[in-house]
């Protein structure tokens, strides 16, 4: 059947955009809303905010995973998840040695972005594993001094050739999310020390 006139008409006065991607693929800039984020996990601190973000950005963004992590150890290495959201949910934390490779982009490049092929350019690792990135964007958080201390993490199983997009919508949260890493490891601190003072009291009476 064809179609009426008042439909042509419009069709030549909006015709259809040959870049415009179909609803149902994710696209920063057709659904995130910085400004959405920013009024449902600022008022938040510490692990709530963590939780909070990752959950509200995994929306916003439509990926799969978002997780936020700490990384300690040895050689810093050492990968430890403070909030994780995986498909629909908040997924157990998990602790994960990462693989050479993907750690020194992380530090050497400070962000490091895969459209594709994930698990092929790094056979093995885990993160991925943990994360079932075919696509992914690393973002490290640093401490004060410029030390790595910590991931922001976006994975999804699938494709995603705008992933470099999301940069632009996470780099104003780098800040904040540095600051609770900071906070937190400053709370871990206290807590040790004032385990530390208890023992000694304890052995004095």
């Amino acid at each position: 059947m064809s179609s009426s006139p008042e439909k042509r008409d419009a069709e030549k006065k909006n015709p259809p955009d040959p870049e415009k991607k179909p609803s149902g693929e994710a696209s920063p800039s057709n659904h995130a809303q910085p400004s959405l984020l920013v009024d449902e996990t600022f008022p938040f601190v510490g692990m709530r905010f963590l939780r909070s973000f990752t959950d509200h950005l995994a929306q916003a963004l439509r990926v799969h995973c978002v997780l936020v992590a700490s990384l300690d150890g040895g050689a810093g290495k050492h990968l430890r998840t403070l909030a994780f959201w995986r498909g629909q949910n908040y997924e157990g934390n998990f602790e994960i040695d990462i693989g050479d490779p993907l750690f020194a982009a992380i530090v050497g490049r400070k962000r490091i972005a895969c459209h594709r092929d994930a698990k092929s350019l790094y056979p093995g690792e885990p993160l991925l594993e943990k994360t079932d990135a075919e696509s992914f964007l690393i973002l490290a958080l640093q401490d004060t001094s410029g030390t790595v201390t910590g991931i922001l993490c976006i994975a999804h199983p699938q494709p995603l050739d705008n992933i470099d997009s999301f940069e632009t919508i996470l780099r104003p949260f780098v800040p904040r999310l540095e600051a609770e890493l900071e906070r937190l490891w400053t709370e871990d601190r206290l807590r040790e020390e004032e385990r530390r003072l208890r023992g000694i009291v304890d052995t004095m009476f």
